[in-house]
Formats: C-alpha cells, structure tokens, sequence
C-alpha cells in the first residue's frame, strides 16, 4: 500500500477546531475518562448501598452515587444533535408523560406511586446517556471505558463463581428481612434479583471484552479472563436471552475475520467434547436446563409463536381502546391471567420488548421506540466499518431479535440499571468509527499550537475499509493507547 501524506476530513475538522471553529461538544481529557469509566465499573455493582426503604429499589446503587458526582464534576456539555441520543430522548419524554398520567389517572392507590419510580429511572438513564454523549471522545478513549465495562463485568463474574462454588452465599433479601425467592441454581453475582440482569450483562462483557481484542485494544493475556468471566455468567446465570446474545452477538463479530472463525469454533468444539462437559453443562446450568424445558407454558417457543400476540389480545380485551392510546398504566399494568383473575404486573410486562412500549405507553411509545430502534439500527450500518463498531452493531441486533421472546431491552423486573448499560456501550461501540485516533500536539509556532493527526492511523482505516480483516489488523497496530492515568493502567 502507498504512502500516503494528505490529512483526511476527520483530520481537517480537527485542526479547523483547534484553531477556534466553534464546537458544542468538549474535547475529552482525563477527567472525563474517570468519572465515564467510573460509571460503567459501577454498573456491575447492583447491590444496595444502604437500606434507605422498604422498597429494595428504591435504596441508592453505586452507579446512583457516581452519576450525581460525574454530572457536577465531569466537565460534560448536553449534546442532542446525535440521532441515537435525539431519539432516545423522544422515548423517555413520552415514558415520563405517560407516566405522569399514569400516576395521577390510570393507576389506583399504591399502584400509581410505581409509574412515577420508573419515570424517574427514565430520566436517571437519559442524564447517563447525555453524560456518556457529551464529549468528543477518541478512540483510545472510546477504548479505554468499553475495558473498565468489561472489567467490571469479569469482577462481577468472578463474585457470580464464588457463589456457585458455595464461597459466597447466593440468598437475596428485602428489607424487612424476607428471603427473596430465586431460582434454583442462578447466578445472580452482583446485579440485581433476577438471573437475566446477570445472564446478559455477561453476555455484554463477554461480547466487548471480544471486540477489544479483535480491534487489537487488549492483550489475549488480558482477553482470556474477561472473556470467560462474561461468558460464565451468560452460560450459568439461568438466562436463555442471555446466552442467546452471547452466542448470536460473538458470532456476528467472528465472521469479521476468518482466523477467529476457526478459532471459536475449534475452541467451543474441544470444550464440548472433553468427557463429561455436556452432562455438567445439562445438570449444573440452569440456562440449559431452561432452554431443555420446551414443555413449559412460558417456553421460547411459545413466545416466539403466537404466544405474545395472544397475551396483548387479552390486554386488549380488558382494556379497550385506552391501552393503544396511552397503555395500560405505566409499569403497573393490570391484566387477567388464563382464569380471569386480574392482577397487577408491577415493574414488568410482556415478554416482547417491541410490544411492551405500546402496552405501557400507547400508541406514542410504540413508534418512539420504534423510531428509536430505525435510527439506532442505522447508525451500526455506518458504524460497521471497524470492529469496535460492528460489535455495537451485533449486540443492537441481537437484542432487537432476541427481544421478540424476552424482556432483554427495557426496565424489567429487577434488572435495575441493565439498560443504562446497554445504551452507553452500544453508544460507544458505533461512536468508535467515527471517532478519532488521539492527536498529537507539536511545537508551539508564533503563540500557535500546531496539531499533528496520525495520519497513519486513517490510513489504515480506509485500508481496513477496503481490504477487510488483514488491513484491520494494521489499522488496529497503529492506534496508541490512552494517555490518561487510567488508560495506562488498562493498557498494561
């Protein structure tokens, strides 16, 4: 491949703005680095602070704490010019109008004071998206927060093995004492009461700590134990959505590069057949177990046929016309079961992420979300042209087909702040492409600072682009790591 001595228009715009073309958006330091990766570290500690109330969710989480001292310290500038984050904005404004009318028309008595809680968490996840958003990252930087996330997540990982080897105990309790009834043989780890908010945020640190190591941005030193850490969760955890996106989400990135093709399937087909690991895998894997119990009326199968359609039929029926126009109480929706009973699903809905925004939200919130999933889906169409980015692009993907049989996506049962993490790292992952490489700052000439790009870097992007995987590895070669202190250390 020539040399190739011309600064590319990534580069041109960077140099317009140093030397002060207006931008609304903050150039990234150290300080944003820390309280960033801070934030997604802070999302794979799920347990409560302390018992402020009753109500488990409503005592503080760390990623609480750490949220309200990134907004005041983090230097970050409101950013909505973004369509991922413009329509993202657009869902939660009508989840918080819906959920004002909600608990002040829909909803009875205690039930209403649930519409407003989840309102408030909408709003709690924006800020962290707006916060995630508001600054001009690079790439090393990009880099740098999605390992503090999988860090965190192969911390958690290790907490969720401890507890499976019986070193640490594995019981919940409210508040007031009460044990909370979990399933046999879940792995909760550090995430909340109920083994999906486990099962796919692995499945998330597996699938970022693979596209780390396929952008060449870690060592296979490092990649071993973060990878495995996520995917022990996903596989134990006892969630079938997530060991689904782990499986779907690492297979798309795979088939990037034929040498990790071989790879994964060479090492999945060694493992698998070692003596004994299928019948481990079938008696201590309660995911497998799941999966094996096709016979249960809440099956995969059963969702993936015509089994949600009926359930919103029912919700239909009882509700009329309102459930389309403003749903049927925002997170607390009432519903009669197969009997006739009517009870009130508190904190969760049906089991379709893109049924669920019209049930508690009407008709707006179906085509917010929709519009959302359109814009979201094109932005990791452009993004797939590196690594980093198609990763954002499979794990969107696979949530949005995984999410026809599974609540995966929105708040749902106790999954706390799972889609907070979604969000940003999805955001992050497509944002990679488009970002960057760190800049290099020369000799200062007549009081001017003059700003040198690494061209080397574009260039081998644009090879990346056009020669697939082997100029990939290059582009990958080229890019430095982040000089912040705590790039540094993740880069050892």
């Amino acid at each position: 491949m020539s040399d190739v001595t011309y600064p590319s228009a990534r580069s041109s715009a960077f140099v317009a703005q140093s030397q002060g073309a207006p931008s609304s958006v903050r150039p990234a330091g150290a300080a944003a680095v820390f309280w960033c990766g801070l934030l997604l570290l802070s999302l794979s500690y799920e347990l409560p602070l302390h018992e402020l109330t009753s109500y488990d969710r409503l005592n503080p989480r760390l990623f609480d704490v750490v949220l309200v001292l990134a907004a005041v310290f983090s230097g970050w500038r409101l950013r909505v010019k973004d369509a991922f984050v413009g329509s993202w904005l657009a869902v939660t404004l009508i989840f918080v109008m819906i959920g004002g009318l909600s608990f002040g028309f829909l909803l009875p008595g205690e039930y209403r004071y649930f519409s407003l809680f989840y309102s408030i968490k909408y709003i709690e996840i924006l800020l962290f998206l707006l916060i995630i958003s508001g600054f001009d990252w690079n790439r090393e930087q990009i880099a740098t927060l999605i390992k503090c996330f999988a860090i965190g997540v192969a911390l958690a990982g290790v907490w969720g093995l401890l507890q499976k080897l019986g070193i640490l105990p594995s019981e919940r309790f409210l508040p007031n004492g009460e044990q909370i009834n979990l399933s046999r043989g879940a792995v909760l780890a550090t995430y909340g009461p109920t083994y999906f908010h486990s099962g796919v945020m692995g499945a998330m640190g597996a699938t970022a700590a693979l596209a780390l190591r396929m952008q060449n941005r870690i060592s296979w030193l490092l990649f071993l134990p973060l990878f495995a850490s996520g995917a022990f969760l996903a596989i134990f955890a006892g969630s079938r959505a997530g060991l689904a996106l782990l499986l779907i989400a690492c297979s798309l990135i795979l088939f990037r590069r034929s040498l990790y093709v071989v790879l994964g399937v060479g090492v999945v087909s060694v493992v698998l057949l070692l003596p004994g690991v299928l019948d481990y895998l079938t008696g201590e894997s309660i995911t497998v177990q799941r999966i094996l119990d096709t016979e249960h009326s809440n099956s995969v199968e059963n969702r993936i046929s015509m089994g949600s359609l009926a359930q919103f039929g029912r919700l239909i029926d009882y509700h009329g016309a309102g459930l389309l126009l403003y749903g049927g109480g925002f997170y607390a929706v009432p519903m009669p079961d197969l009997s006739g009973l009517v009870k009130y699903r508190v904190g969760y809905g049906i089991h379709n992420i893109h049924l669920f925004p019209l049930e508690q939200a009407g008709i707006l919130g179906f085509f917010a979300s929709l519009t959302f999933w359109v814009v979201a889906l094109a932005k990791g169409l452009r993004a797939r042209t590196t690594i980093m980015g198609a990763s954002g692009l499979a794990l969107l993907a696979s949530i949005f087909a995984i999410g026809w049989a599974g609540q995966i996506f929105f708040l749902g049962f106790g999954t706390e702040n799972m889609l907070a993490a979604q969000l940003g790292v999805i955001f992050l992952l497509l944002t990679y492409s488009s970002a960057k490489p760190r800049e290099q700052i020369g000799d200062k000439q007549d009081g001017a600072t003059v700003v040198a790009t690494e061209q080397q870097a574009d260039v081998a992007e644009a090879a990346e682009i056009k020669d697939g995987a082997a100029a990939g590895q290059s582009a990958a070669a080229t890019e430095a790591d982040d000089d912040s202190p705590l790039g540094r250390f993740l880069a050892r």
